[in-house]
């Protein structure tokens, strides 16, 4: 068998190379591919020039399975739509690879994540919460196995403070997404943080896992969760002194049996401040709760609660304006309206922020990532 293989969604014209994929392409172990359900599959041709993108499908609650030899692979995935917009979480075999957050109408996703196969089987599922999901393409590459351990990695395990942004979301951002631009090419960022989440449901929802399934020895894992586990939803909350730092024990020990680094990152704070304009700590005990952990358990603590508080009061209240998502109408396309958010970052924030994380990296001596910070 190829050591790659191609797939083109829907039932339109089919890109050269590819193997078609329609609503009623259900799996078959002599097949070896195919939707598990194909009930609740649909597809659409836009009747775009691209073939590879003009047409998708929808596989509403179902996965597409591929029956793939046992190694290491880099699985590619399209997706978007160009009358709609795309909005998806993507779980393979169980765990969530990676989080779009999605593409305006006419707007597309392309994005690699790695995984190892064991049991012989992959298996696709796209989730989502507002608008159907699409399956433009899927394309898997069999690779040799540790391809980078001349390298080291640097997952990201946390909120939408952190994560990645689709351009769709600009000026919008995580300081995750600017932690690379301070380091040599020595060091991978992998940011798995993800919108919404919490210590617990990050665990819940095994999106842990999928940093642990790709982690090898002597990689780091920073943590930062605390802003979502102080609401009231279920799925997400934890209390500071309990079950918010029983689930941090979990990323402590896992990442170690890993051979992995962990490093806690105290959740910065919002933009709060009182009547004299001195900003304060908004996100209760739980950055408190995360240094006591730390010093308990000899993990070290980035403190950037501290460190952004720091910064909002020497930087004063009107500046912090530039930091956060605070734009005036009719200043950004994604914005028409404006927005005024107290929680989440402005791209240049977002670089301070990071910034800040490399900082304290720094003041560490949080060897060898200090040694590969750019001068």
């Amino acid at each position: 068998m190829s050591k790659v293989y191609q797939f083109d969604f829907g039932n339109g014209p089919l890109a050269p190379g590819f193997i078609p994929v329609g609503a009623q392409s259900a799996y078959t172990p002599l097949k070896g591919y195919g939707f598990d359900d194909t009930a609740k599959v649909s597809c659409t041709d836009r009747g775009t020039a691209d073939p590879l993108r003009s047409d998708f499908c929808i596989p509403d609650g179902t996965a597409f399975t591929v029956d793939l030899p046992d190694g290491q692979y880099h699985v590619q995935m399209i997706t978007g739509d160009a009358r709609a917009k795309t909005n998806m979480d993507v779980r393979a075999n169980g765990m969530l690879q990676l989080y779009s957050f999605g593409a305006e109408a006419g707007g597309y996703n392309e994005k690699t994540f790695p995984i190892h196969i064991s049991g012989g089987r992959l298996s696709i599922q796209a989730l989502t919460a507002r608008t159907a999901p699409r399956l433009n393409a899927l394309v898997m590459t069999k690779t040799a196995y540790h391809v980078t351990d001349d390298k080291t990695t640097v997952f990201l395990a946390g909120d939408s403070t952190v994560s990645d942004y689709e351009p769709g979301y600009a000026p919008m951002a995580g300081w995750g997404q600017f932690l690379g631009g301070y380091f040599s090419d020595e060091i991978i960022i992998d940011n798995q943080a993800k919108r919404a989440r919490s210590a617990k449901s990050f665990v819940d929802e095994r999106s842990l896992d999928t940093i642990l399934n790709r982690m090898k020895r002597g990689d780091y894992v920073l943590i930062q969760f605390g802003i979502n586990d102080a609401g009231q939803d279920p799925a997400r909350h934890t209390d500071p002194y309990t079950t918010f730092q029983e689930y941090l024990r979990t990323y402590i020990d896992k990442a170690r049996e890993k051979g992995g680094r962990p490093v806690l990152v105290t959740s910065q704070s919002k933009r709060t401040y009182d009547e004299t304009g001195v900003f304060y700590n908004s996100i209760g005990e739980y950055p408190n709760a995360m240094r006591q952990l730390g010093r308990e358990m000899n993990v070290p603590v980035i403190d950037l609660n501290k460190k952004s508080i720091d910064y909002y009061n020497e930087i004063g209240v009107e500046a912090t304006k530039n930091v956060f998502m605070f734009l005036e109408p009719g200043e950004s396309p994604n914005y028409p309206d404006g927005i005024q958010d107290r929680v989440h970052f402005h791209e240049f924030g977002a670089n301070q922020l990071a910034r800040l994380v490399t900082e304290e990296i720094s003041d560490l001596n949080m060897y060898p990532l200090k040694h590969s910070l750019k001068k």
